[in-house]
């Protein structure tokens, strides 16, 4: 599961973005990006420019329902820049020091966002900051796009790649020479930021009003400066880093504390402990970040406020209110002051048969607290406070970057280098993400596997193609034709263009992995299953839940399930007998992940009717 972040590096970058007066150039001005940009610069002030380092601004920011205060800082000269906000829950900050990108959420917690597309990012950012494109020195890729027309305004559009980083559309206004719109690719959606309302600052002439959108309405934010302070030399404590906060987390007994856990349908499910009430059953995922479902946040009365856009696997997204924590246990280890997101989780992954269903989620937060050892094998969690924690054990050292919250590692699949998230929540064993998948050309290499519209969770429904690719390699280490899906989609977590894709369950499960999100390092130690061979889907058919039991949604072809005359859209009234309201899909993923040659009785509805089949699982994968 992935939140989508608030605020970005950018509000106070944007401020330092210019505007001119009308001008009649010549076409090949308009044609040539340096003569664009040198004209915008000289009719804003041009030397004035030269003599401001620093501007800060002070103002309000509104997304989702929040609004609060901002402040923040931009070195003109260099890019460092630093914003912070006061939305509650959505509140933090974000910047550049001048080496790394990094972000702050409302808890004061800091991470160094150093992905390799995030330090793009970075760059990108800090290229606006210091308006690079106003100094050829500055090394740049500039190639103009042409004529744009919008709302009946005409824009020359000029595409930048700074060095390192990611491509910028620059969209100059073509009467008055103001920059009134940055279009940037993020790895899973158009981001588009449009700048408005400028006054006079001074010598310069600087925007009131920015908007960023994503493509949705509850995720859209508005910045509106009230003041700016332009200043001709830069205050180095504007820029620094803020220190990391991780005094919210502590052990209440002894010096670590070791959990249990239950491994469901490759979810790793713990018992949390909220406001004294549970334990609760929670997925831990390394994907995600604290989330209740509304079911339990009205259970422990939890009260709503603004809304978040929850981003997915699948094609789509769940909006969510942030709610807040005081207290937060797990077995002998305490968070305090937590914010949670309330959005609800498809009833494949919250309904647990005859068990009670899935509470939420905890991840990010989790972590960025106590060092944990995962053991899969060994069903439990070990935790340590972060603060001094050092490695002691004997495992495989694996540096990752933050992307937003998630852990990114290299990996190689098939001797092709990639970037990897590094994901418990996800049940699956290697995730392949389209634009990878396409450029590397495993389609036409892959041929023969499951075409199966597979269950998602937050976002819908993936279509994935499931086969065996020749090896995986993790740290050092080598897992041989592991199960791995390619997914082909447009949108969601699962078509971003610059990760190759996600590993899950049934790679991580070969481990024994300790997470220290404090020095950004991930151990592996071979676990007792590292050699299994692994199972799968032998029937052939993938299903989602709802309240009344299992619906089909996909059968591959040839598959036991097509030979048994099995649909999409068929219900699953019982399975050996076994009436599906007693059933989890942890249950119905055991059933069909049994030996080739086991017999499977269903009960299946279609149209009113009630009918019995049998099948048989086989191997259908090569």
């Amino acid at each position: 599961m992935i939140v989508k972040p608030a605020i970005t590096g950018l509000l106070l970058a944007l401020a330092c973005l210019v505007l001119g007066h009308a001008s009649a150039e010549a076409a090949a001005v308009e044609r040539d990006p340096a003569a664009l940009f040198q004209q915008v610069k000289q009719a804003t002030g041009g030397a004035a420019w030269d003599a401001v380092v620093e501007i800060r601004a002070v103002g309000s920011v509104a997304i989702g329902g929040l609004r609060g205060s901002m402040r923040g800082f931009t070195d003109t000269k260099t890019g460092r820049s630093a914003v912070y906000s006061d939305l509650g829950p959505e509140g933090g900050g974000s910047g550049f020091d001048g080496i790394a990108g990094w972000q702050q959420d409302a808890s004061r917690s800091v991470r160094t966002i150093d992905a390799p597309d995030s330090r793009a990012g970075t760059l990108s950012d800090a290229y606006i900051a210091r308006n690079g494109w106003f100094d050829p020195r500055d090394p740049a890729d500039q190639h103009y796009l042409g004529r744009r027309k919008v709302g009946g305004r005409g824009f020359n559009v000029v595409r930048v790649v700074p060095a390192g980083g990611r491509p910028i559309e620059v969209w100059i206004d073509a009467t008055t020479h103001r920059i009134g719109r940055l279009v940037t690719r993020l790895p899973t959606a158009m981001q588009t930021i449009r700048l408005s309302n400028y006054r006079r600052v001074g010598d310069l002439v600087l925007p009131f009003r920015t908007e960023i959108d994503r493509g949705g309405a509850q995720d859209r934010e508005v910045v509106t400066v009230s003041g700016y302070e332009l200043a001709p030399m830069a205050t180095n404590a504007d820029f620094r880093r803020p220190a990391d906060n991780v005094a919210d987390g502590r052990i209440l007994i002894g010096d670590h504390v070791v959990v249990p856990i239950a491994i469901e349908a490759g979810h790793v499910v713990i018992g949390v402990t909220i406001g004294g009430v549970g334990p609760l059953p929670f997925i831990f995922d390394t994907g995600g970040r604290n989330l209740a479902t509304p079911e339990t946040a009205r259970r422990l009365n939890l009260k709503g406020e603004g809304a978040a856009v929850v981003g997915g696997v699948g094609e789509g997204d769940a909006v969510g209110e942030w709610t807040h924590v005081g207290r937060l246990r797990i077995g002998a280890a305490e968070l305090e002051n937590q914010q949670f997101l309330t959005v609800a989780l498809p009833p494949l992954i919250v309904d647990r048969g005859g068990a009670p269903p899935i509470a939420g989620l905890v991840g990010y937060e989790l972590l960025k607290h106590f060092a944990i050892e995962l053991d899969y094998a060994g069903r439990r969690l070990t935790l340590w406070p972060i603060a001094g924690y050092k490695y002691g054990g004997t495992g495989t050292e694996l540096p990752f970057g933050f992307a937003d919250t998630i852990p990114q590692v290299s990996a190689r699949v098939d001797g092709v280098d990639g970037q990897f998230v590094i994901d418990t929540g996800d049940p699956g064993a290697v995730t392949l993400f389209g634009p990878f998948v396409d450029a590397q050309g495993f389609k036409a290499r892959y041929r023969h596997g499951l075409a199966l519209a597979a269950a998602g969770g937050i976002g819908g429904a993936v279509p994935t193609f499931t086969t065996r690719v020749t090896s995986f390699d993790l740290a050092g280490f080598r897992v041989d034709r592991p199960i791995t899906e390619f997914v082909d989609q447009h949108r969601g977590a699962f078509a971003s263009t610059t990760l190759a894709g996600s590993i899950g369950y049934d790679i991580l499960s070969r481990f024994r992995i300790t997470f220290d999100y404090g020095h950004q390092r991930l151990y592996f130690e071979p676990g007792a299953d590292f050699g299994r061979v692994s199972d799968y889907n032998r029937a052939g058919l993938s299903v989602t839940k709802t309240p009344a039991g299992f619906t089909v949604l996909g059968v591959a072809r040839p598959s036991p399930a097509a030979a048994a005359g099995i649909l999409a859209g068929d219900a699953i009234l019982s399975i050996d007998d076994r009436p599906v309201g007693g059933l989890s899909f942890a249950d119905l993923r055991q059933a069909v992940e049994r030996p080739p040659g086991t017999r499977l009785l269903l009960a299946l509805g279609r149209r009113g009717g009630v009918r019995s089949v049998r099948l048989t699982l086989a191997e259908v994968l090569p």
